[in-house]
């Protein structure tokens, strides 16, 4: 293991990003040939393969190489925090957060991450602005029982949402699912149907000009937060320390 270099994780991780060795030189501004003997020497010093070379399909990890790669981002993370933690100067916080933090709602149940609360979330009804209940503080479900609902059709979004409604005792009319926020928000506001969002949006206005009001859903629904997610039993660096709060102090109320 003493063979193994900094170097060297920094070109393999490079590589299974990009899926290949000549991308992965390119964006380390090193040779193709230097490249592939780093991936040779860590293959050769591990003794395992960890990469599969695919005829004109780039270049894949293997089981091995991915456990690598997990272990070489936090160890890259950790080795950029040295600088910081050596001058004590924290005011100012630099690299990329690439894969050392992602975003979820506490209703999807993911093992094996740690996870840091960041705000709750209050269920809203997205509603055309000239709608009866427009003025509304709150709207149940059931109210809405005759309107179709139009929903965002990600998993498991959808998926949740509609169980939310059913919860509530109402059996949901959907109908013009789509992928694009924009869309729904567009058909919405033309008074088509209602939609469902985790959080209230800045802005009601939609691309074609029509505007769509957010009212709280007063029925009782499952407590949902949203989290940060981390890599387990790793301490986090200190730029996600203040990620996190930033993000903490962005959704205060």
């Amino acid at each position: 293991m003493s063979d193994i270099t900094l170097r060297q994780l920094e070109y393999f991780v490079t590589v299974v990003d990009t899926g290949s060795v000549t991308a992965a030189a390119r964006e380390a501004n090193i040779s193709q040939a230097a490249a592939s003997m780093a991936m040779g020497q860590l293959e050769h010093v591990l003794g395992v393969e960890l990469l599969i070379r695919k005829r004109s399909k780039g270049i894949a990890p293997t089981s091995a190489g991915r456990e690598l790669a997990d272990r070489a981002r936090r160890i890259l993370s950790l080795t950029g925090e040295i600088d910081a933690a050596v001058s004590g100067n924290w005011a100012e916080m630099r690299g990329e957060l690439r894969l050392d933090i992602t975003f979820l709602y506490s209703l999807q149940r993911i093992d094996g991450i740690d996870r840091q609360t960041i705000a709750p979330v209050r269920l809203h009804l997205m509603l055309a602005a000239d709608h009866r209940f427009a003025a509304r503080e709150s709207v149940s479900f059931r109210e809405l029982a005759d309107e179709h609902a139009i929903l965002l059709d990600v998993p498991p979004t959808i998926e949740r949402v509609t169980a939310m409604i059913r919860h509530a005792g109402v059996d949901p009319k959907l109908r013009w699912p789509s992928t694009n926020m924009e869309t729904i928000r567009s058909l919405v506001a033309r008074g088509l149907g209602y939609s469902v969002v985790n959080s209230r949006p800045k802005t009601g206005v939609a691309f074609d000009g029509n505007s769509v009001v957010y009212v709280p859903v007063s029925d009782e629904l499952p407590v949902n937060t949203i989290m940060a997610a981390l890599p387990p039993g790793v301490r986090p660096p200190r730029r996600v320390d203040e990620a996190i709060r930033i993000c903490r102090d962005h959704y205060a109320p």
